[in-house]
């Protein structure tokens, strides 16, 4: 369901590298995995397992339609949100943010750009299930297709501590 790679990449990597840049560093990661493969296999672990499976352990990560809405989220996304997967997927991305800004010109061009090809990295206010504040350190990136046109949209996020959140809603109420 997710796209492991590009999810392991971004978390290595800044995402201001142009795609080529992108796929180069895959193919060397790639060619060096299956290089030790025959003594990663020995020791009964497969290439790559462990720091795919700590990424999916350590961040909220979701996935959606180039238009916004949710093809699924991982526990850490589902726990941090208060919801459960079958209570989002269909739904669009505008469940989790205030209603004036799911209707701004602002959320239309975020989108947008996602649906060209572009991606954004900052800190988000987002809204629980429950009605309060999450502030996410996020990363949302296009997944090309074969074609090179977008067939997916990916979030990697994670919790902000307090203090983080804090500097963010004010960075937030400044930029108002």
């Amino acid at each position: 369901m997710f796209n492991t790679a590009q999810a392991l990449f971004d978390s290595l990597f800044p995402l201001d590298s142009s795609p080529q840049t992108q796929l180069q560093v895959l193919g060397v990661l790639s060619s060096d995995a299956s290089r030790r493969r025959p003594a990663r296999r020995r020791a009964g672990a497969r290439a790559g397992a462990l720091p795919v499976k700590s990424i999916h352990q350590t961040r909220s990560i979701a996935e959606y339609t180039p238009g916004g809405h949710i093809l699924g989220a991982n526990a850490g996304f589902l726990d941090t949100m208060g919801y459960s997967r079958d209570e989002i997927v269909g739904e669009h991305h505008r469940i989790f943010v205030e209603e004036e800004y799911a209707w701004s010109e602002a959320y239309r061009v975020f989108w947008e750009t996602l649906r060209e090809g572009g991606s954004h990295t900052g800190q988000f206010r987002r809204i629980s299930r429950e009605g309060t504040d999450v502030w996410l350190q996020a990363t949302f990136y296009p997944v090309f297709g074969p074609e090179g046109n977008v067939e997916k949209v990916t979030e990697i996020a994670m919790d902000l501590p307090e203090q983080d959140a804090a500097e963010a809603e004010q960075n937030d109420a400044e930029a108002e």
